[in-house]
């Protein structure tokens, strides 16, 4: 074994140049593996803040149906939760329980003097939503303080020509098919930081004056949104809800948010796997170089292969031997490439990455994007290039350790 490590070790000082290459090629993957890893993470943290704080939720629980309910289209089977207050009650005695607020949502026409345009209506409690939905946040003017109040998002109050103060027109069609409209006053304009794109859709109003335009009973809404204690899986506080909701002779659906965010979730995950796209091109192109100079290098020492097969040397030490300086290699590009990728996203996880334009702040999940320094990132990157980098030597190697002696001792 010291005879191997020490010819693996020759090996590598007498082709400098080239190693160096490789060493190279291997530590740009090494370091390209740990900026899309945390990248990915990075976006997929910051979107995933932006639709439960401000929009989804980690859990809603709605009246029992079969059908998909997806939260941008407010789809619903025409049923209500009824004494939703007594079911408030009931999921802030369970542990998991951080804060339940209830929506109620529809579709309206905002009419201005000179403008409409459609919008969804979330009806909210002012003083339970923003304990679940604190990603809501007011740019301008105040939160709801009235019973006669409206909230707009930027875009919309644009389209509308209105600022805080003004006064608009809601028209919408209640559950009985009956045009109803009320008068309301803009309050203030809000924003949810890294979803501002589906947030622009809604405007929000007092569940109160939504539940008298609709002719709707008092305790009523479409669904409760329910935000969890830290460290809690949604999957299995939706588990223990269920049960405890059944217990008290209620028939509900409780849906973890990934289940009903629909084209939001989409996004997440685009968001967070196409940065792997680009680090398998690297990948392939770090195989090809590796491949490359240990074929030119096994082709120059075809004769040494032979002369140490001749002297005995078994085809699986000779094997060894090829992988012994590979790995060699490749653990000390990788080690060094892991360092310097974990320093740069050490250094961005405290400064962040401003967006350019205001359109790069969805695909940041906000106005600057804080990279996720993870230690288990850095060990898989290390482990996942010196894997690579094995494997892609290992058929090349295969190869020189099958010739025959005298195959090998005739190649000029």
């Amino acid at each position: 074994m010291r005879f191997l490590v020490g010819t693996a070790v020759a090996n590598l000082r007498r082709q400098k140049r080239r190693n160096l290459l490789t060493g190279l090629m291997i530590f740009l993957g090494a370091f390209n593996m740990v900026l899309s890893f945390s990248y990915g993470q990075s976006v997929e943290r910051a979107l995933t803040n932006g639709a439960v704080k401000g929009l989804t939720g980690h859990l809603q629980i709605r009246p029992y149906s079969e059908g998909k309910i997806e939260v941008m289209y407010l789809e619903t089977d025409g049923k209500f939760l009824a004494a939703t207050g007594r079911l408030q009650e009931l999921l802030l005695t369970h542990p998991a329980t951080a804060a339940v607020t209830p929506r109620l949502t529809f579709w309206g026409i905002l009419a201005a003097e000179n403008a409409e345009t459609g919008v969804a209506m979330a009806a909210v409690a002012p003083a339970t939503d923003p304990l679940v939905f604190s990603g809501l946040k007011v740019t301008k003017g105040n939160f709801l303080t009235r019973r006669d109040g409206l909230l707009l998002s930027e875009s919309t109050a644009r389209t509308l020509g209105v600022k805080p103060g003004d006064e608009l027109l809601l028209l919408t069609q209640t559950p009985d098919e009956y045009l109803n409209g009320i008068n309301l006053v803009v309050e203030g304009l809000v924003k949810a930081e890294g979803i501002s794109l589906f947030v622009d859709y809604f405007a929000y109003m007092d569940i109160a004056a939504a539940r008298d335009l609709l002719y709707l009973p008092e305790d009523s809404s479409s669904f409760l949104a329910v935000s969890l204690v830290p460290g809690v899986k949604e999957k299995t506080a939706a588990a223990a809800y269920r049960s405890l909701t059944a217990r008290e002779g209620w028939r509900l659906r409780v849906d973890p948010w990934r289940d009903v965010a629909g084209i939001i979730n989409g996004v997440i995950m685009a968001a967070k796997f196409l940065p792997g796209a680009g680090l398998g091109v690297i990948l392939l192109v770090i195989a090809a170089g590796i491949a490359n100079a240990l074929l030119i290098s096994l082709l120059e020492r075809t004769k040494e292969i032979g002369t140490l097969l001749a002297l005995g040397t078994k085809r699986r030490e000779v094997l060894g031997l090829i992988l012994l300086e590979t790995g060699v290699l490749s653990g000390i590009a990788a080690g060094l490439g892991v360092l310097a990728g974990g320093a740069v996203v050490f250094w961005l996880s405290r400064v962040g990455v401003p967006a350019p334009v205001e359109a790069m702040e969805f695909a940041f999940g906000g106005s600057r994007l804080y990279f996720v320094f993870s230690l288990p990132v850095l060990a898989l990157s290390f482990a996942a290039i010196l894997l690579f980098s094995l494997t892609v030597a290992f058929f090349p190697a295969r190869r020189a350790a099958a010739l025959t002696p005298v195959e090998a001792l005739r190649e000029e």
